[in-house]
């Protein structure tokens, strides 16, 4: 998971976001896929959540990005946070800035697996 707020609006963070997954998605890539999801205002009479990074500020420009790796991670991961990092680092030139980058394991549905890797 990779969230970035750009502070030079939708079509600079927009453009930003495609060269983002075009990157980490290219061919030989272990990434296989990146979603962007972009937070959209809620009509009333839906409650808003007070504090809440999404919701709180409007006028904020936030995106999540969900890299989907297609490999054992663990086996890949010194390459996969090189193209997430150099990919950070452009950004940065830019006015796109990381908020989050953090990495996960789904889980198995239905399962106890992973849980004794929580504490």
């Amino acid at each position: 998971m990779v969230w970035t707020e750009a502070t030079g609006g939708h079509a600079v963070h927009d453009a930003w976001a495609e060269g983002f997954r075009q990157g980490l998605t290219g061919d030989g890539s272990p990434v296989g896929q990146v979603v962007t999801f972009r937070p959209i205002e809620l009509p009333d009479p839906l409650p808003r959540m007070p504090g809440a990074i999404i919701g709180a500020d409007p006028t904020r420009d936030v995106r999540a990005h969900c890299c989907f790796v297609d490999v054992d991670l663990r086996m890949s991961w010194r390459e996969v946070a090189g193209m997430v990092r150099d990919a950070l680092d452009a950004a940065h030139a830019s006015s796109v800035s990381s908020l989050l980058v953090a990495p996960f394991v789904p889980s198995i549905t239905g399962t106890d697996a992973y849980l004794d890797e929580l504490w």
